[in-house]
């Protein structure tokens, strides 16, 4: 994490200074960082998760723009019909929004997929190849002291409702209490 905030504010400092090269005086620095560049915008997450209204759309960017927001990324998510997903509402709705966007002098930047992880294509992936389902670790941390005992491992329960094909596989962690070689961190 913070090896991408001091990326991030590298190329901050390079935008700005490169605005500025031609007043190279430190005022006209100290105004970029007041009044950054819109390329240096912000570009946060922009949540489709609900109803594609074109008209909706357009009136978040407007209140994008009008709080120095000059980029946006659209999030296809649950909450939205994931049928319309690269269907023609999806592709309506990013139309206006590139449109929208154009007019405002904004930016959409594209991401990849809907929800995620990526790769999916929506479900699509999946709907058609059931192999390609994706697969999780999980944990199990249990404690018996200096005493033997046993261990059951069942199962586990789909943990989101949308992902019910999500399969979750189980790693158990066993070690003496007092082991000083073994370690175990959690979370």
């Amino acid at each position: 994490m913070a090896d991408k905030m001091m990326i991030q504010s590298l190329i901050l400092l390079t935008a700005l200074a490169a605005n500025a090269a031609d007043r190279s005086d430190t005022q006209a620095t100290l105004e970029a960082f007041k009044e950054p560049p819109r390329a240096c915008s912000q570009v946060p997450f922009w949540f489709w998760n609900g109803p594609l209204d074109p008209n909706q759309l357009r009136a978040q960017l407007k209140e994008m723009r009008d709080k120095g927001i000059y980029a946006a990324m659209p999030h296809p998510r649950f909450g939205m019909d994931r049928r319309q997903y690269l269907e023609e509402p999806f592709w309506h709705a990013m139309g206006a929004a590139i449109e929208q966007a154009h007019k405002l002098g904004m930016r959409i930047w594209l991401y990849d997929e809907y929800n995620w992880p990526s790769g999916g294509a929506g479900g699509r992936v999946t709907d058609r190849h059931p192999e390609y389902y994706p697969r999780g670790l999980d944990y199990l941390v249990k404690s018996f002291g200096n005493q033997p005992g046993t261990v059951s491992i069942a199962r586990p329960e789909p943990t989101e409702a949308k992902m019910e094909c999500f399969e979750k596989i189980v790693r158990g962690f066993i070690k003496p209490e007092r082991d000083p070689v073994a370690s175990y961190r959690p979370w």
